[in-house]
């Protein structure tokens, strides 16, 4: 460490050693100097930190030399403590007017002189620790590449850098900071600094506590700028301090690089939409193949015809599947395959991908079988359709490459959050089939490629179904592998990160629906004079297959979703022009989400038209008009709802001058049963009540019966008035008038929080499910 350098100044040296003797336990370099001249003269040599000047001295006084060292810049900061004899404020005043920074009376106290030297020497090493601090941001500023200039509060200027006259071109000379009282917008206006600069500047004032920025163009170059406020620690406002950098080449770069990806997003757009139209055009003639094909297996063929018809159906199915695949690669690749997030039964999945393949299994005499494990969770959200197609793909793949031993699918959970809720999920496909090589492996997941040239001739394929189910399996966030031995088999794994749900996917049939979308030239197909975009939140599984059968008997097509957060979600993806919500749903109920589509329209989508919204209730509870239409509801329907009061509704609301009367219902005197609700059900389609009855008989009751039963038990009012409801509507809509009855009872119950008769209630609904079920099966024997 550097001692404090101090330098004396006085004609006579016994002064010198009486200052020497008092700072001779301190570690100071003392220099000496007899005469003003003389000091002058070695400052460069003497370096001092303070100056200790007497004033009376002959040829040249203490307040000249004072006067001189000022005068010099290098030296202008050093302190001067004037040692003096005098006692005139006269004369102290002027020792302070020559520059002095302090002064020190003869004959000198020991202590005071101590305690001055120590106090300015301290101050002089914060001037020179601010003095190297301001060197090195003055070359942090000039090493910039980007034009920098500061001005204070008052507008006037601090400080700039070389590269923001260059920018500007700007001669330094005319903005010399050394200057004081520098005001930056007049200097600015002098120097011809473009107006836009000078804009962006004024600008900044005006918000003070604002941080801005943007960019600028100035004769066919772009600049980005950035400004911020200075302020000190107590948080005092300083000034403002702006950033300019030049970005006319990346400008230029990011221009071409959105011109080519343009160029590329049209091409990728043209050969997508040639796959699809394509695909289209040769899907269409096939199918018609593939049926007429299997329309003529059912007549009466010899052997001969019988082979040729099942060469061509295979044919038929093997190029329909290339067509498939191609254009599901082609949506991949060009990202407009999206994934939907719906309850997925993962039990049912594994099963159902086994009865599909146990056809071409025993064929082959393999075995094929699933395994669970007991801690994976029964329904998963994610995407039914795209997890059964990986799956499908897999399991089909090891049935194909293995001719003896077995196939084997199985699923595991891997890892679990502390609440259970997410999960990742392990799916594994094992065969004992023809294995692969490690360079075999490298080739699987590459498209239009498969393990060797011998298997693509021996096994077909286009080699894109891997690929397909990498691509799905990364847009669930997952990964994908397989790990083989040559003939001893491969197993596939893939894992994906899931959502635990206690809700049950909806269990609409697809052949239900290509039976529906028969229906649609019905005479009675309103969506010809009036189309409607529609949507309808159900969460009963008998309900749903309802309204579905019912909307497309005339010509509608709506979207079912299960409860009012999947129909705020629905809204925030598609425009809707009715939406039916149920009153009664898990999660959010339609009143829930009516308050919210009307009160927050306009943060759910852009569609300046809301759509019109109808509950749909089977309560029929007085206030309940009342209360769903005080939420926001533009009407109202009981259930169940009859065909004609559906297309009176649709009329309404539709804009349709001309509404549709409604015919009085016609109910036997059958007091337990209301045999009109089958046959209403069955004009809408010949097999919808057996289906409905299905689904009744055996997974509504045996699920919602017990848990109605333990919730009584529990006193769990809310959920006693929720199970209650839903076991309502389903048998009211059955016509099990007696049933739904007491359901209505024990749901007023729950409702009012008063179950102490519940347990009677409950006795009384099992006393009459017997009937029920025998009433439902004897309408389906028939």
């Amino acid at each position: 460490m550097n001692r404090a350098s101090i330098l004396i100044i006085d004609d006579e040296a016994d002064n010198f050693d009486v200052i020497e003797t008092l700072l001779n336990d301190q570690e100071y370099e003392l220099h000496y100097a007899s005469n003003g001249v003389d000091a002058i003269a070695n400052l460069d040599n003497f370096q001092p930190d303070l100056i200790l000047l007497d004033v009376m001295m002959p040829v040249m006084d203490g307040i000249e030399v004072c006067q001189r060292i000022k005068a010099i810049p290098e030296w202008n900061f050093v302190p001067i403590v004037m040692v003096t004899a005098l006692s005139a404020k006269e004369d102290l005043a002027k020792c302070l007017e020559a520059g002095a920074n302090d002064f020190i009376s003869k004959p000198i106290n020991s202590t005071e002189f101590r305690a001055r030297v120590r106090s300015l020497l301290r101050l002089q090493e914060q001037h020179h620790k601010l003095e190297r601090a301001y060197a090195l941001i003055h070359a942090q500023l000039e090493a910039s590449l980007e034009g920098v200039i500061a001005a204070d509060e008052q507008g006037k200027l601090v400080a700039y850098n070389q590269k923001m006259c260059e920018i500007w071109g700007i001669d330094p000379i005319t903005i010399n900071p050394s200057n004081e009282d520098l005001p930056l917008l007049p200097l600015l206006e002098e120097a011809n600094f473009p107006q836009v600069i000078t804009q962006v500047l004024e600008d900044t004032y005006d918000s003070p506590e604002q941080i801005t920025f943007g960019e600028i163009v100035n004769q066919d170059l772009t600049y980005e700028y950035f400004s911020s406020s200075v302020n000190s620690p107590s948080g005092k406002f300083l000034g403002f301090v702006w950033r300019f950098r030049d970005i006319t080449d990346r400008k230029q770069y990011e221009a071409t690089l959105q011109k080519s990806k343009e160029v590329a997003e049209a091409a990728l757009r043209v050969k997508s939409d040639f796959l699809a139209m394509m695909s289209h055009e040769i899907r269409t003639p096939i199918n018609g193949v593939l049926g007429m094909t299997e329309l003529l297996s059912t007549t009466t063929l010899d052997l001969d015809q019988s082979r040729f018809v099942q060469s061509i159906q295979t044919s038929g199915e093997i190029l329909l599947k290339v067509i498939n695949d191609i254009l599901d690669f082609s949506k991949l690749e060009s990202q407009k395959l999206l994934l939907e997030s719906l309850p997925v039964d993962v039990y049912g999945m594994l099963a159902d991908t086994c009865n599909l393949l146990s056809k071409q299994a025993e064929a082959k005499g393999i075995s094929l079988n699933y395994q669970i494990d007991d801690q994976t969770p029964p329904y998963i959200l994610g995407d039914p359709i795209r997890l059964r197609q990986i799956l499908l793909n897999l399991t089909n793949n090891s049935v194909k490459f293995t001719h003896s031993g077995e196939v084997s699918l199985s699923v595991s959970p891997q890892t679990s959050s502390p609440d259970n809720q997410d999960l990742l999920l392990r799916f594994t496909v094992k065969d004992s089939g023809i294995g692969l090589s490690a360079a075999q492996i490298q080739k699987l997941f590459q498209p239009f490629t498969q393990a060797s040239i011998s298997t693509a001739r021996k096994y077909g394929g286009t080699g894109l179904g891997l690929v397909i189910c990498q691509k799905l399996v990364q847009m669930m966030g997952g990964r994908i592998w397989a790990e083989s031995i040559p003939d001893q088999g491969s197993t596939f794994f893939f894992e994906i990160p899931i959502t635990v749900t206690d809700q049950a996917p909806s269990r609409v049939n697809p052949e239900i629906q290509r039976d529906i979308s028969r229906q649609t030239n019905s005479p009675t197909n309103l969506s010809q004079k009036l189309p409607l975009r529609i949507l309808i939140a159900e969460d009963n599984a008998i309900n749903q297959e309802l309204v579905l059968a019912m909307f497309a008997k005339i010509g509608y097509a709506p979207m079912i979703v299960n409860d009012g957060i999947e129909v705020i979600d629905a809204l925030k993806a598609n425009d809707f022009d009715l939406v039916f919500l149920d009153v009664q749903m898990p999660r959010m109920n339609g009143l829930e989400a009516a308050g919210i589509i009307v009160g927050d329209w306009a943060n759910i989508s852009t569609n300046p038209l809301r759509p019109k919204l109808i509950a749909m209730t089977a309560s029929a509870m007085q206030g309940d008009r009342e209360m769903c239409l005080d939420s926001g509801m533009d009407d109202y329907i009981s259930k169940p709802v009859s065909f004609d009061t559906l297309q009176r509704i649709l009329e309404r609301w539709g804009n349709q001058p001309t509404p549709i009367a409604t015919p009085t219902d016609k109910v036997t005197d059958n007091s337990e049963f209301n045999e009109q609700a089958l046959v209403e059900i069955a004009s809408i389609s010949a097999n919808l009540p057996k289906r409905m009855i299905s689904l009744f008989l055996n997974e509504e009751c045996p699920s919602l019966i017990p848990k109605l039963r333990q919730a009584i038990a529990d006193g769990d009012a809310s959920q006693v008035e929720y199970l209650a409801h839903t076991l309502k509507g389903s048998s009211r809509m059955l016509g099990a008038k007696a049933m739904a009855e007491v359901c209505l009872e024990l749901e007023v119950a729950g409702r009012k929080q008063q179950l102490q008769d519940s347990d009677l209630l409950s006795d009384q609904l099992e006393r009459l499910l017997p009937s029920v079920i025998e009433y439902l099966e004897a309408y389906t024997s028939v």
